[in-house]
């Protein structure tokens, strides 16, 4: 368990240093989560997923972090809202085919069906 700690560690730093800033959200994110298990807090999904983020960034990131992507609701705009498990609730990243354009954040899996339902009106 250490040994894996201090291996990621050194790999975020490691990232940190050969990539200059453009991906020290993704190797600080990386460094302080379990390893490889997608296991996220909502602070850390709303710094890593920022409203203006473009949606390719957001596909390689959520990708490359392992991000728990349980389903997708339909916005009222014609945007798609991707539901991502974190360990303190659930992060709902509104986004189109240029970016993200908001991100909320609920408690449970059941507030954000009502959110959903909210939007048929």
């Amino acid at each position: 368990m250490v040994k894996t700690a201090c291996v990621s560690m050194i790999t975020g730093i490691l990232l940190i240093c050969s990539t200059g800033c453009a991906t020290q959200t993704d190797s600080i994110t990386t460094k302080t989560q379990s390893v490889d298990d997608g296991t996220y807090t909502t602070k850390e999904l709303t710094d890593t997923f920022p409203v203006g983020t473009p949606i390719t960034t957001y596909i390689r990131k959520e990708e490359k972090l392992n991000v728990k992507h349980l389903t997708s609701i339909t916005l009222t705009d014609g945007g798609v809202g991707r539901v991502l498990e974190a360990t303190d609730g659930f992060v709902v990243v509104c986004g189109n085919e240029k970016g993200i354009f908001d991100v909320l954040i609920f408690k449970t899996m059941e507030d954000v069906k009502k959110y959903e339902q909210s939007l048929v009106r």
